[in-house]
């Protein structure tokens, strides 16, 4: 017989990815099988399947506050940055990338590759918080008049921090020379975000990070044809983004936008409640320390730093709960998270530090049950300190 008592796995890590909610794979079950027709077709499988198009871009764009026809579909955040840095830089030959030190790694990727062809890569420093410098920005802008592209993370995947946006953009209205790409792969779905109020130039997200499923993402462009697209041929997507449309995906990401639409206001309120507790809870400023800013980050996370365990260690007390320690982009690889560096933690810091990623099938029991097992690790350690070997 199964024990009753046992505690059920607590999955922590929703920043490396989260699980398809069931409306949206409802939503998408037809338009494999029944409703397949290729949404270019000029029949009526064709015409099914270019509705769920539309609509879909009517979601993502209400979710966004932008329009349907600045949406395009792409297979996840990192295409729609090689898209936006790469496919701009093609568009301003000698143009100026700027970006920060707490980027996700596929920035860097872009950037690598924006910078082969000819584009002038710089990338900035940031405060103690992980937050953008508006005065070194500034300072960076008033340079030179050369056509510049600033592309930063919005809310940081692995501390949480929210860059202060507004602030960025207001900066267009002084310098006519930047674009501005805001990578909202964290936010989206998460944090009220408004494309259009803003003025953003360009800005990406990635449907696995919203309750959608993996290989689907968008790039939102304020104008179109403003950059150089990287897939050519079948002239799909307004011409910008050739390649067959994967319809049940792109409908699994406009329900998962819906969903955001009409759950985020509450859904924030709940996660904040357990974001705050733990914080309330294991952050001492000595043993345990907080990483980000401290109220301008987002509602689903907290980055720990530990001062006696290091985060292998705490996953080997704790089995059956799901956390990570930096980016899942960067798990499995020896090397200590730039973005914990880039905020002033040492290398043996980094190791001792842990990301919790919460979402929407956590329930504030299991985070009380965790969080008191943090605490009676933590114990054990201070009175018999051979416990965290």
């Amino acid at each position: 017989m199964a024990d009753s008592n046992a505690q059920p796995l607590i999955y922590l890590d929703h920043h490396a990815t989260t699980p398809v909610l069931p409306s949206v794979l409802e939503a998408m079950t037809p338009y494999f099988c029944d409703h397949f027709g290729n949404a270019h077709s000029t029949h009526q499988w064709g015409w099914k399947g270019e509705r769920a198009y539309n609509l879909s871009s009517q979601q993502v764009a209400k979710l966004l506050e932008c329009k349907p026809s600045q949406v395009y579909f792409t297979s996840g955040a990192t295409e729609s940055l090689h898209w936006c840095l790469v496919g701009w830089s093609r568009m301003n030959k000698g143009g100026k990338i700027l970006t920060t030190a707490t980027e996700h790694k596929a920035t860097y990727g872009a950037c690598d590759f924006a910078q082969e062809l000819g584009a002038k890569v710089q990338t900035l420093s940031v405060d103690s918080y992980g937050r953008v410098k508006i005065v070194d920005l500034i300072a960076e802008l008033e340079k030179d008049t050369t056509p510049t592209l600033l592309t930063f993370i919005y809310g940081n995947n692995e501390i949480g921090t929210l860059n202060p946006i507004k602030e960025i953009c207001d900066l267009k209205n002084r310098f006519p020379h930047l674009k501005i790409h805001a990578d909202a792969a964290q936010c989206a779905g998460k944090v009220n975000l408004s494309f259009q109020e803003l003025g953003l130039d360009y800005l990406s997200l990635s449907g696995h990070k919203l309750y959608a499923p993996k290989g689907v993402g968008a790039l939102i462009m304020a104008e179109p044809n403003c950059i150089k697209p990287l897939f050519c041929g079948g002239g799909q997507q307004r011409g910008q983004r050739a390649g067959t449309l994967d319809v049940p995906s792109i409908v699994g990401l406009g329900a998962a936008c819906q969903w955001a639409i009409d759950n985020m206001n509450q859904e924030k309120v709940r996660l904040l409640e357990m974001r705050n507790f733990i914080m309330d809870q294991l952050v001492d400023g000595q043993s345990v320390q907080l990483n980000g800013h401290p109220t301008e980050r987002l509602p689903h996370n907290v980055s720990l730093t530990f001062q006696e365990i290091t985060m292998d260690k705490l996953l080997l007390k704790l089995p059956k709960v799901g956390f990570s320690g930096s980016s899942a982009c960067s798990s499995g690889m020896a090397t200590v998270s730039h973005v914990l560096k880039a905020i002033g933690r040492s290398d043996q810091q980094a190791q001792q530090t842990i990301r919790i990623g919460l979402g929407h099938n956590n329930k504030f029991a299991d985070i009380q049950y965790v969080v008191g097992q943090i605490k009676k690790i933590l114990l054990d350690i201070k009175n018999f300190p051979s416990s965290s070997k």
